[in-house]
């Protein structure tokens, strides 16, 4: 597993890799936030078929994918600013999100 700016990277024993949007951990219990709970885990298809991964990495605008046979594939995070009017309403929230270019 990897973590990044805005998102998290799984990879399962097959080798097949696994991205979602960075789960929000707050500091404090919040009964309804229970731990653990993970946004729909997307799997990544635009890897050359039958590509396995090996190692994910993260810098806050790229994901990098290594897969077994020794091959590295770059994936592009787009910073959007949070919109004002969310802004203002929303104490501690990043000022912005990121969308990763699969």
């Amino acid at each position: 597993m990897s973590f990044g700016w805005y998102h998290e990277a799984y990879i399962d024993n097959k080798g097949q890799l696994f991205v979602c949007a960075k789960a929000s951990v707050p500091s404090i219990k919040i009964i309804e936030v229970p731990d653990g709970i993970r946004e729909t885990l997307t799997l990544v298809t635009s890897l050359p078929k039958g590509s396995k991964t090996r190692q994910v990495a993260f810098t806050r605008t790229r994901m990098f994918v290594l897969t077994e046979d020794g091959k590295l594939f770059v994936f592009k995070v787009i910073e959007k600013p949070v919109s004002l009017e969310d802004r203002m309403f929303a104490r501690g929230k990043p000022r912005f999100t990121g969308e990763l270019i699969l």
